[in-house]
């Protein structure tokens, strides 16, 4: 997986997009676990697609990594 590998990067960023679900962090933990930023994207759209913020920040690990989530 992409996520395991190190190129040499000083700090590793995850992108969690309201279209794709609050789930994510669920599927992808090792992203979520390594990363030091967590950018949540298309926002705008929130009004339009079933996301709840409250459920992703719950995902273990997640507020533990993210605090201003």
């Amino acid at each position: 997986m992409p996520n395991q590998l190190r190129f040499g990067e000083e700090r590793k960023i995850v992108l969690l997009s309201v279209t794709e679900g609050e789930d994510k962090p669920l599927k992808y933990p090792g992203a979520f676990f390594k990363s030091k930023v967590m950018i949540l994207n298309k926002i705008d759209l929130l009004p339009y697609v079933p996301f709840d913020a409250q459920i992703a920040a719950k995902t273990p690990g997640v507020l533990a990594r993210h605090h201003h989530v």
